[in-house]
């Protein structure tokens, strides 16, 4: 959290500390942006018979997006896009087996 200086002003204890705006964080307003704009454009090509899928469709977008800027509990350093990019990312890992380095 933030230590009062004159008031109004504060400065953060943590220097990773997330920037926010009131309750939002700075992350969540870029997801919104970088997400929510091309679901927008996307969701104008519904016919007007789908309506209600369209806004499932935005929706799911708008929870998906956020849930990638979350961090999970059990590796907080990271976000869940970066999580989830390093396991899909080929490691050109060789598996030998142990009596490989036994003969």
């Amino acid at each position: 959290m933030a230590v009062n200086i004159n008031g109004s002003y504060g400065v953060n204890k943590e220097l990773r500390a997330e920037s926010k705006l009131g309750w939002v964080t700075f992350k969540w307003l870029a997801s919104l942006i970088v997400c929510e704009l091309p679901t927008i454009l996307k969701a104008s090509s519904f016919p007007h018979s789908q309506f209600i899928q369209m806004i499932m469709y935005m929706c799911l977008n708008l929870i998906f997006s956020f849930y990638m800027v979350s961090q999970p509990s059990t590796n907080p350093g990271k976000l869940m896009w970066e999580i989830i990019y390093a396991s899909l990312a080929v490691h050109h890992v060789r598996y030998l087996p142990i009596d490989y380095y036994i003969r």
